[in-house]
């Protein structure tokens, strides 16, 4: 298994035996649009998670890909509450 993470701005990758000391309730595999969703709501409902993604990047080819339009202007959901956030963290640029 691959492990990459940042440290100091810098990706760095371990290999690792995929061997967990934990268990999970659930196992997310791929973080896409509707697994990100879904290991994000599990969660939220105190689920324990574990999101296992082969990319770099959580939400597919909506951010991996560079596809947009993934709102599409329908009302409610997580993608208000996750604008919402993202503009909170840019109000001062």
């Amino acid at each position: 298994m691959q492990l990459s993470y940042f440290n100091n701005g810098k990706r760095e990758t371990l290999f690792a035996d995929p061997k967990f000391k934990e268990h999970f309730e659930v196992i997310v595999c791929g973080l896409g649009t509707a697994g990100a969703i879904a290991g994000i709501r599990a969660a939220e409902l105190g689920i324990k998670t574990l999101g296992i993604e082969y990319f770099n990047a959580l939400g597919g080819t909506s951010t991996v890909g560079g596809v947009n339009g993934l709102y599409f202007g329908t009302e409610g959901g997580y993608f208000e509450k996750y604008m919402e956030k993202y503009l909170s963290y840019n109000e001062n640029l």
